[in-house]
């Protein structure tokens, strides 16, 4: 009898020690592949205490291993946002840096739940410039959470409410020399130069379905001609500058659009008329690091005066 409880002690001890074992196994199989995971998905961002910033933070993080499936879970997608967010992020690779910028509450038209405009200054592996990371929520600050849009600003842009940025002197000047050189290309009426920009605008990547019209003034020419027409009952004034402005899409980080604004008179059966001229010029840091602007679009109307 002793002999069996002895045997019996034995296996205990064994079981004991086994069940140890595998423990001890299973923790360090455990912390290893956190440990693991935490540096193959390393957070480049600090937590804020803040259940809609850290919730938008997670969400940003799955976007930056590539999750987009599981942030798609979280999204309210009216006008389609959510595919072009998805492209901008992959292209710009690898996140480098993020820090809260700003935190704004904004309306909200669901009961129960507060909206916020949350910026993320970032950097990346892809990007030539440091960017804005711009995320729109809607939380009850507990538990649910929904992205309302998201998307990447140049962080040189200084971006308003209205995507404006402003303009150091010696961007400003790129950009006149650029619209100078349509200006002077108008008064010489050669056709052949705007018939030859439309062509190759229409060839780029159509981020914004602009290229629809485009194509239709590439084609038929109408507001160059109508320019020309307007100029030919002889312009009073030479071109007077206006001012410039620039902005960024909402969901391109790579891509800038600047318009130039010029004034100029004309004589219309003895009366003068004012007008507006304005010139489009891009640039693509997508398909360019390097790019230059460059024209891309005419408009031009009339100034009325506003009747006392």
């Amino acid at each position: 009898m002793r002999k069996d409880s002895v045997e019996v002690a034995a296996k205990k001890q064994r079981r004991k020690a086994y069940l140890k074992t595998g423990i001890a196994i299973l923790v360090t199989a455990g912390i290893c592949g956190w440990v693991t995971h935490s540096l193959l998905n390393p957070r480049m961002t600090e937590r804020y205490n803040d259940f809609a910033v850290d919730a938008a933070v997670d969400w940003l993080e799955n976007a930056d291993h590539g999750k987009f499936d599981v942030c798609n879970k979280d999204i309210t997608d009216a006008g389609g946002w959510f595919n072009l967010y998805t492209r901008d992020r992959k292209s710009l690779g690898k996140v480098k840096s993020r820090s809260l910028s700003t935190r704004e509450e904004l309306p909200s038209v669901n009961n129960g739940l507060k909206r916020y405009e949350l910026r993320f200054g970032s950097s990346f592996s892809e990007s030539p410039k440091d960017v804005l990371e711009q995320v729109i929520v809607e939380s009850d600050n507990h538990s649910r959470f929904t992205v309302i849009n998201a998307g990447y600003w140049l962080y040189s842009f200084r971006p308003t409410k209205a995507g404006m940025r402003i303009f150091t002197e010696d961007e400003k000047q790129r950009i006149k020399t650029v619209a100078e050189n349509v200006l002077k290309k108008i008064d010489a009426r050669e056709t052949a130069f705007f018939k030859q920009a439309y062509a190759e605008w229409t060839e780029q990547p159509d981020y914004f379905h602009w290229k629809s019209w485009i194509a239709a003034e590439a084609k038929s020419g109408k507001i160059i001609a109508n320019l020309y027409e307007t100029l030919s009952k002889g312009k009073l004034s030479p071109w007077k500058f206006s001012g410039v402005n620039a902005f960024t899409p909402v969901g391109r980080t790579g891509f800038e659009c600047s318009s130039v604004y010029y004034s100029f008179s004309v004589n219309s059966e003895g009366k003068s008329r004012n007008f507006i001229v304005q010139i489009g010029i891009d640039r693509d840091l997508y398909l360019d690091k390097s790019a230059e602007w460059k024209f891309f679009s005419l408009w031009f109307w009339e100034k009325k005066e506003k009747k006392k």
